[in-house]
C-alpha cells in the first residue's frame, strides 16, 4: 500500500503510542497555545484517537508502552521504531516512525 505523503514526501500517516497526563488525549494532540511553538496540528491535520487507557502512575504508563513497542518489533521483527526524525521539535513527540496497516491493526488488538 502506498504511504501518503506530506509536501516534503515525509509520511502523512502515523500511528503515536504514548502517554500524557491530560484528561483528554485529543486536547493533547490539538494543542495550539501560544506556548506551543511547533504544535501537532501544524504537521497533522487529521487526528484519530483510536484507543485510550488510564493508569494509576506514569511509571505504569511507560512500561506498558514499552511492552507494547517491544511486542511489536518482535512480532514484525522490526529493529527501529522511528524511520526520520522533524526539522522541527513537535510537541509531545520524540519520535515518529511510518506504520505498516498489520502493525497498526495489531496494536489495537494489544491495547
Amino acid at each position: 500500500m502506498a504511504m501518503l505523503e506530506r509536501m516534503d514526501g515525509l509520511p502523512k500517516r502515523v500511528l503515536k503510542i504514548g502517554i500524557t497526563n491530560a484528561k483528554d488525549p485529543l486536547y493533547r494532540l490539538e494543542y495550539r497555545g501560544d506556548d506551543e511553538p511547533y504544535p501537532i496540528t501544524n504537521y497533522f491535520q487529521d487526528i484519530t484517537i483510536i484507543k485510550t487507557k488510564e493508569y494509576k502512575t506514569k511509571e505504569e504508563a511507560e512500561k506498558n508502552e514499552r511492552r507494547i513497542m517491544g511486542m511489536v518489533k518482535r512480532k514484525f521483527k522490526s529493529p527501529y521504531f522511528h524511520d526520520w526524525l522533524e526539522k522541527d521539535r513537535i510537541s509531545g513527540i520524540t519520535e515518529m516512525r511510518t506504520w505498516r496497516d498489520e502493525e497498526a491493526e495489531y496494536v489495537k488488538v494489544i491495547l
